[in-house]
């Protein structure tokens, strides 16, 4: 299964997934499958020692998570599932490959992903990687969109990364919600380009990745970041992974192309909490992004939002006042174990 193909789906999941990983892989391999030629999943088995990347359930939802996997890979045999290895000697190989160093954290100085992001692109073979989050959703489900987001990439030499529409297109072409303010059109219909990428969702050929953009430099936490990984027992070398790739491309000077794409095209929707709200209404939310049942106050953001499903509870317990009470009481029961 590790053949060179001409288009991966990489995907990175971890134990903590396994609440929504089954109905959304199903929904993923739906949209893409009959464009690609292999499903990579990248289960990374590591918990973060403290903070809102850890489980105290760690075991039984990885339990949880291989018997889905199990259930689907025998459904689908294009798909391959690798666990991230974390061994001096493979980390080494990883860090020497991506940033010329002998070595890099696991995690982010939050306690989020890192190494397995890395990882899980180390072991892509594939002319064209399309790698997300396990948590994708995706509409248009236009088949001709790879070949298009291929031919930007093959002809653009400061493009080094291609997603779908950051949200369902707005009938005026207006993008809501995000916060990169360098945003500007791009020299083809409905498409967007932008100084920074997200490890939610991008495109490109891992050769342009060491032709273009060559290995990537490394983004410190700043002082009161690394307190709270000290505080927390995270790792303090490094800003998530998707602010390292955001600063080597501002450094090199390449794009990121967001790209609708000809006719119903694809775009891209994620879900900016996890509710168990959520959870029970994911069948139906999936159903309506595939048929393009979309209420008019959608059209536009890249996240999921009330007009879809009702994330008041989670705002609610996601204030300012809130997340600190949150950390603080992480960095006590930290101290107390």
């Amino acid at each position: 299964m590790n053949e060179m193909v001409n288009r991966e789906l990489q995907i990175n999941i971890h134990p903590n997934d396994h609440k929504h990983f089954e109905i959304l892989l199903r929904h993923q391999i739906k949209a893409w499958g009959s464009t690609i030629d292999r499903v990579r999943l990248t289960l990374d088995l590591h918990n973060s020692e403290s903070g809102r990347y850890r489980s105290d359930h760690f075991a039984d939802n990885l339990r949880k998570i291989y018997s889905i996997i199990n259930l689907i890979a025998g459904e689908y045999s294009f798909i391959t599932v690798d666990e991230v290895d974390t061994s001096a000697e493979i980390r080494h190989a990883v860090a020497h490959k991506f940033f010329n160093k002998h070595d890099i954290p696991i995690k982010a100085w939050d306690g989020g992903p890192f190494y397995s992001y890395l990882y899980g692109l180390w072991k892509v073979r594939a002319r064209t990687v399309i790698h997300m989050d396990s948590d994708m959703m995706f509409g248009g489900l236009s088949r001709t969109w790879i070949d298009e987001a291929e031919d930007i990439l093959d002809t653009d030499t400061n493009v080094i990364y291609v997603a779908p529409l950051s949200g369902p297109p707005h009938p005026e072409g207006i993008l809501k919600g995000q916060s990169d303010t360098s945003v500007r059109p791009y020299s083809r219909p409905r498409s967007y380009a932008f100084n920074s990428v997200s490890t939610r969702l991008f495109v490109t050929r891992p050769q342009l990745i060491e032709s273009r953009m060559g290995y990537l430099e490394g983004v410190r936490p700043s002082f009161n970041q690394q307190l709270k990984a000290f505080l927390l027992g995270n790792p303090p070398q490094s800003r998530e992974f998707e602010a390292v790739l955001s600063h080597t491309l501002q450094q090199r000077k390449l794009i990121r192309v967001d790209y609708l794409g000809k006719e119903q095209g694809m775009w891209s929707l994620h879900p900016p909490f996890r509710t168990e709200q959520f959870y029970q209404d994911l069948p139906a939310i999936i159903h309506r992004i595939e048929t393009g049942d979309l209420p008019d106050e959608q059209r536009g953001y890249y996240n999921l939002n009330d007009s879809m499903c009702d994330w008041s509870a989670a705002r609610q317990n996601n204030t300012k006042v809130q997340r600190m009470y949150n950390h603080a009481l992480r960095i006590i029961n930290r101290r107390l174990i």
